[in-house]
């Protein structure tokens, strides 16, 4: 569908569908930043009402916390001090190990869509990765503004039995050598 057709569609949207008083589901209103965290690393691939939503509902009755915001305007960010933020999941994860928690918290051994690695120990990986960047709780992902990774135009131009590899003029690239390390992961 080109710009031009889904312009057009959304048009349509608006023009036959009134979205002016369009509620969301609660679920689009999570209390913590663990929540949305584990509700996005476990959604890929499963159905959300009868997988996803009980999962949530398992750790969070686990630890004690709410699933979403209360009140009348769900919108508002919950205040930081009663927040679950990426530090405490990250101490369940410490406190109970990667097998507990999937086993008895989740009570899911669901795999990341592509590979072998359970969902459980990709809502830890996620959870350090984003507090590596400054991103604790739910004020501080909505105040970081994300900064935009260039695609890479490079793509292989085979003639015969040579190849060439081309890049576009606009990528940016590197001003000094890059070195990329990886953590082993025991938990």
């Amino acid at each position: 569908m080109c710009k031009l057709e889904s312009y057009q569609v959304a048009k349509l949207v608006r023009c036959r569908i009134n979205l002016k008083d369009a509620k969301l589901h609660k679920a689009y209103y999570p209390a913590h930043l663990s929540v949305a965290l584990i509700d996005a690393i476990f959604n890929p691939q499963l159905r959300y009402e009868k997988q996803v939503v009980p999962i949530i509902k398992r750790y969070c009755r686990y630890f004690g916390i709410p699933w979403t915001r209360a009140g009348e305007d769900r919108r508002n960010l919950p205040l930081v001090v009663d927040e679950e933020t990426l530090t405490n999941l990250i101490i369940h994860y410490k406190k109970y190990g990667v097998e507990r928690m999937m086993n008895c918290v989740f009570q899911s051994r669901f795999c990341s869509p592509g590979t072998k690695i359970r969902k459980a120990k990709n809502v830890y990986r996620a959870a350090l990765a984003l507090q590596r960047i400054g991103i604790d709780n739910l004020q501080d992902a909505e105040s970081t503004s994300p900064k935009p990774v260039p695609r890479s135009a490079s793509f292989v131009v085979k003639k015969g039995s040579k190849r060439r590899c081309r890049v576009v003029s606009s990528t940016p690239t590197p001003l000094s050598s890059t070195s990329i390390t990886t953590a082993s992961f025991s938990a």
